[in-house]
């Protein structure tokens, strides 16, 4: 791999994550949107030109994204049909969707494994530092992202999450086998910034999956002592974040005692039912919403004033948006890379993807935002590569031809 293309990866990635959202940047971060998007798409048309007879890696995932893709496009002719949202500003609006192209650039640009992982190892520490960067600079603001007082800390929608949440069961994965202590440290970061941010579902899934993963992988040696670490780990977590905890429960009691009255519960009803208005939306989605039309203002009115918002209900949200193909071409890749025997240098994608699966109807997928979409194509790309590789330790379905 060439020096200018590592050099592009690591473009590709910092415009998706808008830089961070920096305090000033403005506009800027809007053109970095844009510009990311249009770049991939000019850069694989230029690969697919440029050299089209090369050896390259088998794409396993080739059909499940150009079907995704093909129901994002249908959910943006009901936009238009059904909502009065023009093609032009559906196309627009849904423009990190076509950043799934990186995946196929990817196949062209054939970057290392090992560097890959490091590259997603790294943007999530580096991610985690930016949170508690923030946390303890607050209110002095260093990012224009939302951020807000809630559950006795201070709550951020940072750029990057995905992949500090990736960066976590790499170090998981890599620490508990290997016992390097830079994954140990990237775990007790990342695992404070989860504690910091207060979000009860993944706090409680990094919890059950470690747990799972330490009783289970039999390349974990020294159980007992390592339960024994990670237990003290979890008590002094316990002790030093007791007020988080307490307003964490009592949110969580309170939510319970809600019932189906909980803001996420209604919040999927009421999307469900906008189906009803024009039954064929139950097959190919409503497309994304922009406030730029009718249909995009009313759905922003109601998630002022009913808290109802598509991010909060997962794969509900994302269903709506796009449709149901989009939505099944979701599940089954992510059931696909969970249900497949992996090697052990990219077991941490299934951790990543049991997680992901854990959260899907109570979180935003990490297949509508376009931070998170390079991450995935990036996480794509690896498990075919070592699905088509004929290095030691490898578990997979079919050998085929290795990337040198």
């Amino acid at each position: 791999m060439k020096l200018y293309e590592k050099i592009l990866i690591f473009f590709f990635i910092l415009a998706s994550l808008g830089l961070y959202q920096l305090r000033g940047l403005g506009i800027v971060v809007r053109l970095l949107d844009i510009f990311t998007v249009g770049f991939i798409l000019i850069a694989y048309i230029v690969y697919a030109f440029w050299d089209p007879n090369k050896e390259r890696l088998k794409a396993g995932f080739r059909w499940p994204i150009i079907l995704l893709l093909v129901g994002v496009f249908i959910s943006s002719v009901a936009a238009e049909v059904f909502h009065d949202q023009s093609l032009h500003l559906t196309f627009y609006q849904q423009r990190h969707m076509y950043a799934f192209l990186f995946y196929f650039l990817l196949i062209y640009m054939a970057p290392k494994p090992d560097w890959l992982i490091d590259v997603l190892f790294y943007f999530g520490v580096i991610g985690g530092l930016f949170f508690l960067a923030q946390y303890f600079l607050y209110p002095t603001l260093i990012t224009d992202a939302k951020i807000f007082l809630g559950r006795g800390t201070i709550r951020m929608n940072l750029p990057g999450t995905y992949y500090m949440h990736i960066a976590f069961f790499l170090s998981v994965d890599r620490f508990f086998t290997t016992y390097e202590k830079k994954y140990g440290l990237g775990m007790v970061l990342l695992l404070l910034v989860a504690f910091l941010s207060a979000f009860r579902s993944t706090i409680a899934s990094y919890a059950l999956i470690t747990t799972g993963f330490i009783l289970l992988n039999t390349k974990v040696r020294n159980k007992v002592l390592l339960f024994g670490l990670y237990g003290l780990l979890v008590v002094a977590g316990g002790f030093a974040f007791s007020t988080i905890l307490m307003e964490m429960k009592t949110s969580a009691e309170r939510e319970t005692s809600q019932g189906s009255s909980y803001i996420r519960v209604r919040a999927a009803g009421y999307f469900f039912s906008k189906n009803e208005e024009h039954k064929v939306t139950y097959i190919i989605g409503n497309g994304e919403p922009t406030e730029r039309s009718p249909y995009g203002r009313k759905l922003a009115v109601l998630s002022f004033m009913s808290g109802f918002y598509l991010s909060d209900v997962g794969i509900i949200g994302f269903y709506f948006k796009y449709g149901l193909m989009a939505a099944l071409v979701m599940l089954f890749v992510m059931f696909k890379i969970i249900f497949t025997r992996l090697n052990r240098k990219v077991f941490f994608i299934k951790l990543f993807f049991l997680f992901h699966l854990l959260l899907i109807l109570i979180a935003k997928t990490s297949f509508e935002f376009l931070d998170s979409i390079i991450a995935v194509c990036m996480m794509l790309y690896l498990f075919d590569y070592y699905a088509s590789s004929q290095e030691s330790d490898p578990i997979v379905i079919t050998p085929e031809k290795k990337i040198s």
